[in-house]
């Protein structure tokens, strides 16, 4: 059974709707022991932070909400709420997670924030199960919460101020966006957190791939340029198309750059983040800090690196600084266990694991593995090397040689 604490400040209706729509059981309660012995506890929010702790001292639900040792989850002013003090209304809260509640400055713009925004994970956990790294959530909040990076699950980005978008502490979850109102992938996470210690599993995420030559869509086989398939559907309609059929994330790769060592169909791919309203990682041919920004400051939801990790690693580092690590990823591509650059034509004497070891101390969270040889073949990856990759302690996104619906399944597996 999940308690829904109700309070003044709750946005209840929206939270009761998605959990029947997921065909949770739930009880909307004020009472201290339902509260105590559900299975789950969420407490949402809308209104103001003094005017909110008022109710729950009244209602005597202050030391009760201390006392919750199931899975607590705080949505928006119920996130605030679990800090020790805010700035709206120079509020007192309830102080479970140390950190401050403060005002966007005027630099960001418009105030309040509402609407669609990006959240970028920067740890690991079941609260993620099905959902990509870069996700879009939908926000209505004023004030953000200023917590220890120990805390901080996902972040996000309004104007020149980064904020703590999901947070953790133990038991207690908050998120600064409203999961109930932010789309099938927003409402996967309420689901993951309802199924928290259910035995759930991390599901896979199926990521379309676009490959670019001259503007067109390609498809190489075993990376060789002189075994090129053409289609004359456009990259951006192609990119709607799968986007129409659920696609979640894109993955959309300049051949033509990464062999010249520069970008050459940025104009292409800059349409495509513009043309679709899911997430896209970009690679090929970027090789400065200033080809990857033109990139994520256009709304690319990731960039992905390849021989630059090797040949200027520090450019990595400070890009992971700037941005996030979930928006920076390297692509390790192999070929017989040796890890291949230069757009596949250059097979180094690197092994994989030598590699892996290297990108992780660049601060990097998430990889893409490729399996050369599998690459175009349309005859399904190389399970045995994938298997020693996904030991890894990385994200791993997987490419080459995945086909079929069978593929998929035995990959998630």
């Amino acid at each position: 059974m999940i308690a829904i604490i109700d309070y003044n400040a709750g946005n209840i209706a929206s939270v009761t709707n998605a959990l029947e729509r997921l065909g949770f059981e739930y009880v909307v309660t004020q009472d201290p022991k339902v509260i105590l012995s559900a299975d789950k506890v969420i407490f949402p929010g809308q209104g103001r932070a003094a005017p909110a702790m008022k109710d729950l001292k009244v209602k005597g639900l202050v030391e009760v909400i201390k006392q919750v040792s199931v899975p607590f989850l705080g949505i928006c002013l119920g996130m605030q709420l679990l800090l020790p003090f805010s700035e709206e209304d120079d509020a007192e809260s309830l102080g479970i997670i140390s950190g401050r509640v403060k005002k966007f400055p005027l630099s960001v713009g418009k105030v309040p924030q509402i609407g669609w925004n990006t959240i970028t994970q920067t740890r690991q956990d079941p609260f993620f199960a099905g959902i990509p790294d870069i996700c879009y959530s939908y926000f209505a909040n004023s004030f953000y919460v200023e917590v220890a990076s120990e805390y901080i699950l996902a972040s996000s980005q309004y104007g020149d101020t980064r904020f703590a978008s999901i947070i953790k502490k133990d038991n207690f979850y908050g998120t600064q966006f409203h999961p109930e109102k932010s789309g099938s992938l927003g409402v996967q996470m309420l689901k993951n957190f309802c199924e928290l210690g259910q035995g759930t599993t991390n599901k896979a995420v199926l990521i379309p791939a676009i490959d670019l030559i001259g503007g067109k869509c390609v498809r190489l086989y075993q990376g060789s340029y002189d075994k090129q398939t053409r289609y004359e559907t456009s990259p951006v309609n192609q990119a709607k198309i799968f986007v129409s059929e659920g696609a979640q994330y894109l993955h959309v790769i300049d051949l033509e750059g990464a062999k010249n060592k520069e970008p050459k169909n940025t104009e292409t791919i800059l349409a495509i983040i513009k043309a679709v309203p899911v997430p896209v990682e970009v690679g090929g041919g970027i090789r400065t800090a200033e080809q990857a920004r033109r990139y994520l400051d256009a709304g690319a939801g990731r960039i992905i690196f390849g021989t630059a990790a090797f040949t200027n690693p520090e450019i990595i580092k400070a890009l992971v600084a700037e941005y996030g690590s979930s928006r920076v990823v390297v692509s390790i591509d192999a070929k017989d266990g040796k890890v291949a650059t230069e757009a596949w034509q250059n097979v180094t004497e690197q092994s994989i694991g030598l590699v892996l070891n290297k990108v992780k101390a660049m601060g990097v969270t998430t990889i893409i593995y490729t399996d050369i040889k599998s690459d175009g073949a349309l005859k399904g990856p190389n399970y045995g090397t994938i298997a020693e990759v996904l030991k890894s302690p990385f994200k791993v996104i997987i490419a080459g040689g995945v086909t079929t619906a069978a593929d998929a399944v035995k990959l998630n597996a």
